[in-house]
């Protein structure tokens, strides 16, 4: 039942909550204005009871009671009676002048003489429509002064503030209303078409952007946010197309020969070695089949942490070292200069088999692509906070294009198709350096070779 009549929009939600936020703080202001009103209002009327009060001791001072006697009555013929009390009398209760006090509260007003003749007193007197305030104190040694005055006024001021006060109030929640519902209406016009566009994505529009004109920060923020999501998004999706593309083109190939070794051993008539011949290339497509597969389910796996859990303190330049002196006969036989120039004992936080994986790629890579003859150079050196490993190598080079692309998944240059391999090792090579909160810089020129720069935090917070 309160879900139904709750409202769904949040416009009116905002419009709803700002007006109740302001009628509650208007509400407090007023009462607080209202009751300093009020106080000022009987401080001040105390203040003139209480002059009038002292002037009549001065009176009795110069004059004795004939001079006090004749001032109140001066008094109670030119003030409101109705309005106004003056009583004079002897400390016995001997009543000596007395303005009209048939619209006060005779009973009470003796009660207060009776109460308070040797001290001054204020006191509160209501009656039926008579609200007044009262000042009892002595005069000289044997006399008693009662003044009094109506606070009727104050009330009514007071009354004509609070209807004043409530209009406005009204007028105020009205408009604080009207406010918040434009207001409301102008951020959710944003918001809205922020929705808009996020269901034009869902239907396949990746093309679709949020016009970023909103003032406000947070609004500005938000479609900007949403416009960086949907690049990401379509970045994404056209980088699993080609990644698809990449696959399908490279695993056809090993695919097509395997059916036709399969194809060579079913026509072949009793001839066992040219059976296990076609066999053994099969089985040999199938290990390239299989390694494309690992390498791809270990680079999900360390994209998502699977492996992270096994890191170590680690000599980085002793596992360079090791992994240059392991390809070296690969260097020999193609006539190639490895070059290492590592920094002795250099240690970080990581996971060992995920960084050998690492150098070997990136290796492998340089000593593939390098032609007889040429060099490649190791080289690792610390800074501040990371270790930094450069593989730089004399080969074929990268072309501007291809950069921008070596580390997605499959990708292979034209230049390197002719080479055994996935198109995965440096994806995956980023995706470990990545893991160890690094990064692999490139820096290629065709025909000139290529140089890859791995950046390893000493101390990864991943890991």
């Amino acid at each position: 039942m309160l879900s139904a009549l709750k409202p769904r929009s949040l416009t009116v939600r905002l419009a709803i909550w700002y007006a109740g936020v302001f009628i509650l703080f208007s509400l407090v202001v007023f009462a607080l204005y209202y009751v300093a009103v009020g106080q000022i209002l009987s401080a001040r009327l105390d203040s003139e009871l209480q002059e009038d009060m002292q002037e009549l001791h001065t009176i009795m001072r110069q004059g004795g009671p004939e001079a006090v006697l004749a001032d109140l009555q001066h008094e109670a013929t030119t003030d409101n009676a109705e309005e106004v009390l003056y009583y004079f009398g002897t400390l016995d209760h001997q009543t000596l002048f007395s303005s009209d006090s048939s619209q006060w509260d005779e009973e009470g007003l003796d009660q207060l003489r009776r109460l308070s003749p040797y001290r001054e007193h204020f006191a509160d007197l209501e009656e039926d429509e008579l609200h007044a305030r009262i000042l009892t104190a002595p005069v000289g040694d044997s006399y008693l002064v009662q003044l009094g005055e109506s606070v009727d006024n104050h009330d009514e001021f007071l009354d004509v503030l609070t209807w004043v006060s409530a209009v406005a109030l009204l007028l105020a929640i009205l408009f604080g209303a009207l406010t918040g519902w434009v207001m409301s209406r102008k951020a959710m016009h944003d918001i809205a078409e922020v929705s808009r566009a996020a269901r034009d994505v869902a239907h396949g529009r990746l093309d679709r952007r949020v016009a970023n004109q909103a003032s406000d920060k947070e609004i500005s923020e938000l479609t900007s946010t949403f416009n960086t999501m949907v690049d990401r998004i379509r970045a994404l999706v056209f980088g699993m197309r080609e990644m698809t593309d990449n696959i399908a083109h490279d695993m056809r190939s090993p695919l097509g020969r395997i059916r036709a070794s399969a194809e060579q051993i079913l026509s072949t008539d009793n001839d066992l070695s040219r059976a296990h011949q076609h066999a053994g290339e099969a089985l040999e497509e199938c290990d390239k089949l299989l390694h494309m597969i690992d390498t791809t389910l270990d680079l999900a796996e360390t994209e998502m942490g699977v492996a992270h859990s096994n890191a170590e303190q680690t000599d980085v330049s002793q596992m360079l070292a090791d992994a240059c002196e392991l390809f070296e006969p690969v260097a020999e036989n193609k006539q190639i200069s490895l070059i290492t120039r590592i920094v002795p004992a250099l240690t970080l936080t990581a996971n060992v088999s995920q960084l050998q994986r690492l150098f070997a790629n990136l290796l492998e890579n340089a000593l593939k692509y390098t032609p007889q003859g040429g060099s490649v150079v190791v080289s690792l050196e610390p800074t501040e906070t990371h270790l930094s490993a450069c593989f730089q190598d004399s080969g074929i080079g990268i072309s501007v294009e291809d950069q921008a692309r070596v580390f997605n998944r499959y990708f292979r240059c034209d230049s390197s198709r002719s080479e055994p391999g996935c198109g995965l090792g440096l994806s995956l090579a980023k995706a470990i350096a990545k893991a160890h909160d690094g990064d692999i810089t490139l820096n290629s020129s065709p025909g000139k070779g290529s140089e890859f720069t791995v950046s390893l935090a000493r101390h990864p917070r991943s890991l």
